[in-house]
């Protein structure tokens, strides 16, 4: 039986020399070693040989097919051969993972809104849903789409609340503005009737505007889209032809509000005449200075010449120009002049 012995160190053995017999042999414990090293590698490797098999057989077949062809460009004919040539190879399925991530993120993808956000911040030209397969390849792997896209749709959302609640803000005056209206149909609230220009004295002395496509109402202005602009507007028409001369006995004083009546304020109608005076005289000059062929002189000269019939209409029944005060005229029609048809 070959023992294992052990000697005391060269250093001590001029002093004192010694062996020790183990009892245990030393090539029996060598081959023990080696054999439960091999055994515990093949224990590993039997592991990740397990490990990458459940991979396999838990991938979605569909989505390892897209992948292996967009990533090695080639097509699976035989997955048995794939299995055998990459099994135990993690390096697939790292790829398979970090092109599934992106893959799913792209699935994802509210397309009518990506396009809309491709369309505006990348080619800035229309976009096809045909056109979106050449853009995924592209940007294939890079987040900084998605990024991008996700902080575009974020300040769109805000956008988007931030309009409806203008919109709302729009409605409310709207309706406030019918209200006020109903409640007091008088032809005084309107201060200045001028072609798209519009200002209105509510009730309470707050005061609205629509000059063009700006609405001004206390310390706000608002752009607004043509069809907006139409729904006041139309709304304005109605209550002018259905406005009437406010009551002697109302108690309202007129001072307190900002009239734009020229010499004509004593009359229920004289800021509409004043109106009309200053929209002539703009028109004129405005023509005077236009050349013939521009495209807008037929419409200036059109309204120049409805602002013109209209003052002579009104100054024959009326007599502005001949008349100093109106103060105690009687002969008052509250039927509106028609100046916007």
């Amino acid at each position: 039986m070959n023992e294992s012995v052990i000697r005391s160190p060269k250093w001590l053995r001029k002093f004192v020399d010694f062996e020790v017999s183990t009892g245990e042999d030393i090539k029996d414990n060598i081959l023990k070693r080696s054999e439960r090293k091999k055994a515990e590698a093949e224990d590993e490797e039997k592991k990740k040989l397990n490990d990458w098999d459940r991979r396999w057989n838990t991938c979605d077949e569909e989505d390892f097919n897209d992948f292996y062809k967009e990533e090695f460009h080639k097509t699976i004919w035989d997955l048995d051969d794939i299995r055998k040539k990459w099994r135990g190879d993690f390096e697939l399925w790292h790829k398979f993972d970090t092109w599934k991530k992106w893959n799913d993120e792209w699935i994802g993808l509210d397309r009518q809104k990506f396009i809309e956000f491709v369309e505006k911040e990348i080619t800035h030209k229309t976009v096809w849903s045909s056109d979106l397969e050449d853009i995924r390849k592209k940007w294939k792997g890079n987040y900084k789409i998605f990024d991008d896209f996700k902080a575009w749709e974020k300040k769109k959302f805000e956008k988007d609340e931030e309009q409806k609640k203008i919109e709302k803000e729009l409605d409310d005056l709207f309706d406030r503005f019918i209200d006020d209206f109903k409640d007091a149909p008088y032809n005084d609230k309107f201060t200045t009737i001028s072609g798209l220009k519009i200002d209105y004295v509510f009730e309470n002395g707050d005061k609205f505007s629509l000059d063009n496509n700006k609405i001004r109402y206390g310390k706000y202005t608002y752009t607004v889209n043509i069809l907006i602009q139409h729904k006041f507007l139309t709304i304005i028409a109605t209550m002018i032809k259905n406005a009437r001369k406010r009551p002697s006995s109302s108690g309202y004083n007129p001072q307190t509000k900002s009239y734009k009546t020229g010499g004509f304020s004593n009359h229920p109608k004289g800021g509409l005449y004043q109106t009309l005076k200053d929209t002539v005289k703009q028109r004129e000059e405005q023509l005077n200075k236009m050349p013939k062929n521009h495209p807008d002189r037929a419409s200036l000269e059109n309204e120049l010449r409805v602002a013109k019939q209209t003052m002579k209409n009104m100054n024959v029944k009326y007599h502005f120009e001949n008349l100093m005060s109106f103060s105690d005229y009687t002969g008052y029609d509250s039927v509106n002049e028609g100046i916007f048809g």
